[in-house]
């Protein structure tokens, strides 16, 4: 992973730089099968290798995050993680039933963490769901851009929940 990069790249204009960063099945940073940790992580959990690889991820979005502050502009970014679906084992569901590849719950409550520190100043964990199809209409209102007309969106913006306000849908409302 190269921060150095990111940030030369994006050296000209700083104020509207944009980042996409995944973690890819072809390398050995990503906590999804074939689990491979890279070497300075191996074998250091108490989980195994998903274990190692998981520890991994977590150094490695704190690298992110120290190098956006290193740069000074870690306030007025957001940093969204997420995850595509449950885990493969119900142990880490808990206290939800099922996992990944199966309907229930456990196989689809994933995290989310929503990361504006410039906005969000004190921890927030809304009682409503919050869905990967509410990323889309958040950031276009956080940027200030309309949302593309003629068309239904099934996602909401977040952030009337940063102001201690309630989003247009029930709390039982899927989405």
């Amino acid at each position: 992973m190269s921060l150095r990069f990111w940030f030369d790249f994006f050296d000209d204009d700083k104020d509207s730089f944009r980042i996409w960063r995944r973690h890819r099945a072809t390398t050995d940073e990503y906590p999804h099968t074939p689990y491979e940790a890279g070497k300075v992580f191996r074998g250091k959990s108490q989980d195994g290798v998903r274990g190692d690889v998981i520890q991994e991820l977590d150094w490695s979005v704190g690298e992110m995050l120290a190098a956006l502050n290193q740069e000074g502009i870690a306030d007025n970014t957001i940093v969204i993680f997420s995850s595509d679906n449950g885990p493969t084992s119900n142990r880490y569901a808990r206290p939800y039933r099922g996992t990944k590849y199966v309907t229930l719950e456990g196989g689809h409550r994933v995290p989310f963490i929503f990361h504006w520190p410039a906005r969000i100043k004190t921890p927030i964990v809304p009682k409503v769901s919050i869905h990967a199809m509410d990323v889309f209409p958040t950031l276009s209102k956080a940027i200030g851009a309309e949302m593309p007309r003629g068309r239904i969106y099934d996602g909401e913006s977040l952030l009337p929940l940063l102001d201690g306000r309630s989003l247009k849908r029930a709390a039982t409302q899927p989405f």
